[in-house]
């Protein structure tokens, strides 16, 4: 009877799982800035750019080495990124079964299968949003997610050992391969490094430590050698973020993370004094186990999101804290009705319950949407963004095929942003389509290299060589403004949105070199100097 179980708890995902990959529709109702900064950074790597070292990049990049062997296995396309996060939920499940294996009991190992689906197939971005109240897709922040299931993983080895000392050499040195791959996601998650070891040390595991490091060693050596990718990236993080990250705001995201789901914290609180309590668990590791990586793991839900985005990052974390003192006490001899298990489960539930639902929602909605999409082909085949579902100007002002359906919405977005609306997904969708429309009406310009400001990439969508001058993610702040002469000499095409909320870095770099090539209502495009101007209107 617990075998069937068992695999009836790992056939439930399966339904989440193809829903994910086998819809071709690619679908956004936020965020679509993130899914083409993915799509470029991927599209960058793709053609033989090593992040960091050969252009700017925030994280040391391992997020974007997936991404790039997403487009190399099925193809250059936005559906790749699908593709790419669940070779990430592969990796996690793999690495969690090493770690796992004849350490925690199957269940245990099924509840981390059920959580690091719920992180990896999830659509409504957790770090800006306190709980999911409609349908939401998204695909931002992918790379905290696969930290978290990772994470889930170290945790595991950290809060159990095995006697056998072949399986522990093993785990050991896969749980520094862990952390390694942490760090080169967001060289912040590093926080989580110094807390794995002091745990280890505190519990007398000298071994397990020992074999952490080689791990740590033998991954950086082989995804980076000399710590190159990680220094850079840290650097170019701080000078591209600027005075954005200060200590107050610090501060007031600790508070805001603890104060915005209070009954988290008072069941995290519960759960593991009713773990010190239970007999059989020693309470002096454990305690010092639950702090040390619960501090690590906060210090790294810090930094997930804005400075300004309160989510429910720790819901997530509390939870993967959660299952842990659960399997604590398992071994302890406890019960399944005991209550720390079953606040496990209850945490599991209110975590992953909703995020997976809301994959099946949008998954839905995407189908339903597939006669709106604007992009029948190419790299952004299947696309399509909207930013309210069932309310948005495509349903009010167009039919899906009528001959001059961009014309009318962007004829819709240009009265829209006149009249002070805020730049959404919905608009930015309508630019990005009508942006394309323009750059395919200029001969040769897939063989250019083309910028847009607002965040958009052109590069990825015509399979155009990237300009790695230009900054993947764009900040007023990005080191790579500092040197217009080096951007210019990479850039034939500049994209300027005639209704961007600022001033465009963009526009102040083309101002010489640069001339007028095409308008719309809602791009200027300028050519650079020298270049065929026969398809200029």
């Amino acid at each position: 009877m617990q075998k069937i179980s068992w695999f009836l708890g790992f056939g439930l995902l399966v339904p989440f799982y193809l829903v994910f990959a086998v819809v071709p529709v690619v679908y956004d109702t936020n965020h679509m800035a993130d899914t083409l900064f993915s799509a470029d950074i991927g599209w960058r790597i793709l053609q033989g750019a090593d992040p960091v070292l050969d252009f700017g990049h925030h994280y040391a990049g391992l997020f974007g080495e997936y991404i790039a062997l997403g487009f190399s296995l099925f193809g250059p396309t936005l559906k790749a990124l699908d593709y790419a996060s669940l070779l990430m939920a592969g990796t996690a499940l793999i690495l969690g079964g090493v770690i796992c294996y004849r350490r925690t009991g199957l269940w245990s190992y099924l509840l981390f299968a059920i959580f690091t689906s719920a992180c990896m197939l999830m659509r409504a971005p957790m770090e800006i949003i306190p709980a999911i109240t409609k349908p939401m897709s998204a695909h931002s922040f992918v790379y905290n997610r696969f930290a978290m299931s990772l994470g889930l993983a170290a945790f595991f080895y950290c809060f159990l050992a095995t006697p056998n000392k072949i399986l522990e050499a093993i785990a050991g040195a896969v749980t520094g391969a862990i952390i390694v791959m942490l760090m080169l996601l967001k060289t912040s998650f590093g926080v989580i490094l110094p807390a794995v070891l002091l745990v280890l040390l505190i519990q007398g595991r000298i071994w397990s430590g020992i074999w952490v490091a080689v791990g740590v060693v033998m991954a950086m050596g082989l995804l980076d050698p000399g710590f190159s990718k990680f220094i850079g990236s840290s650097r170019y993080a701080a000078a591209s973020v600027g005075d954005r990250l200060t200590p107050t705001g610090l501060i007031w995201k600790t508070l805001g993370l603890l104060s915005n789901q209070p009954t988290v914290l008072v069941l995290a609180i519960a759960s593991l004094i009713l773990t010190l309590t239970t007999a059989g668990v020693a309470w002096v590791p454990v305690l010092i186990t639950t702090l040390a990586l619960g501090a690590g793991a906060f210090g790294m839900a810090l930094t997930m999101g804005g400075m300004g985005s309160i989510g429910h990052q720790f819901l997530v974390l509390v939870t993967a804290l959660s299952l842990c003192l659960a399997e604590v006490v398992r071994q302890a001899g406890a019960g399944p009705r005991h209550p720390v298990r079953i606040m496990a489960l209850v945490l599991m539930a209110a975590f992953a319950g909703p995020h997976l639902l809301n994959t099946l929602g949008t998954g839905v909605i995407a189908l339903n949407n597939q006669s709106r999409v604007l992009f029948p082909a190419g790299p952004l085949a299947g696309y399509y963004a909207e930013a309210r579902p069932g309310k948005d100007l495509y349903r009010v002002i167009s039919k899906p095929n009528a001959p001059d359906r961009l014309a009318q919405l962007t004829r819709a977005a240009t009265i829209r942003r006149a009249e002070g609306a805020p730049l959404d997904t919905g608009i930015e969708y309508i630019m990005l389509a009508d942006g394309f429309h323009q750059l395919a009406q200029m001969p040769g310009a897939a063989e250019y290299g083309i910028a847009a400001d607002t965040r958009f990439s052109f590069s990825f969508a015509l399979g155009a060589p990237p300009v790695l001058a230009y900054p993947p993610w764009q900040w007023d702040t990005s080191p790579e403004f500092q040197d217009p002469e080096t951007l210019r000499a990479d850039l034939d095409i500049a994209m300027i949105a005639r209704f961007a909320e600022a001033e465009s870095p963009l526009r102040r770099i083309t101002k010489e070199h640069f001339k007028l090539c095409r308008r719309s209502a809602l791009w200027d495009i300028y050519l650079r100097d020298g270049l065929d101007r026969t398809s200029c209107n």
